[in-house]
């Protein structure tokens, strides 16, 4: 690994985490019968790759014809999850996305 490609590892591992854990929201969303795309989710504060990366920010699912979902996750979560959702809690997060979506449509 070169100098460069160390130096990008924060920013990718970081980037990757957002990715799988946006896809694990709309699966989860799915799962529950909410039609949630990627498009859904916006990150607050707002973040690109090559931005500074944040100690924590908030997942917002926004599916159309259901209510908006919140998610507070560490800059710690959300790079550990840039191989996979490994940590338990992201787990059981996504489990209540689902269980709360459930509720909500009376199931």
């Amino acid at each position: 690994m070169t100098g460069n490609e160390d130096s990008d590892r924060p920013q990718r591992e970081f980037q990757e985490g957002i990715a799988n854990i946006s896809s694990a929201l709309v699966e989860a969303a799915n799962a529950a019968g909410v039609n949630a795309l990627p498009e859904n989710i916006r990150l607050e504060p707002p973040w690109n790759r090559g931005d500074p990366i944040p100690f924590a920010l908030r997942m917002v699912l926004s599916p159309v014809g259901a209510p908006t979902m919140l998610v507070n996750l560490s800059r710690e979560q959300i790079e550990d999850c840039w191989n996979g959702l490994e940590r338990p809690e992201i787990r059981q997060i996504m489990r209540e996305v689902t269980d709360r979506y459930r509720r909500m449509r009376g199931e």
